[in-house]
């Protein structure tokens, strides 16, 4: 397992995501450092260059700030949890800011990452 930042659940998050990503023939790296801050997961699709920062939130603590310095980088910006409420709480606050565009964000659930 790649050692990203955070406890062992976030760590496993970040790996359940990068596997998802790499099966798909994409490249994903955990913690890659792009702008000015560390992404959980950054995936570039080699097809259409498309660049997707993917942070993993377990709270909505750190999510604007993470959606705010990643949409400048990347084409989409993903934010995933393993709890539907905190998906909620994220999509609220983060569509109440316009300093965002909404379109470039989505909302995940972790389970989706896992294999079936």
């Amino acid at each position: 397992m790649s050692k990203g930042k955070g406890g062992p659940e976030h760590q496993k998050a970040q790996c359940l995501i990068r596997d998802y990503y790499q099966a798909r023939g994409m490249v994903a790296v955990i913690e890659a450092f792009l702008g000015n801050k560390n992404i959980d997961v950054l995936v570039q699709d080699p097809e259409t260059g498309q660049i997707i920062a993917i942070e993993y939130q377990t709270t909505i603590k750190h999510a604007l700030e993470n959606v705010l310095l990643d949409h400048v980088f990347c084409d989409e910006v993903i934010l995933v949890s393993a709890d539907i409420r905190v998906l909620g709480q994220m999509k609220r606050k983060i569509d109440g800011n316009g300093a965002i565009n909404g379109q470039k964000v989505k909302y995940r659930l972790l389970k989706e990452f896992i294999p079936q």
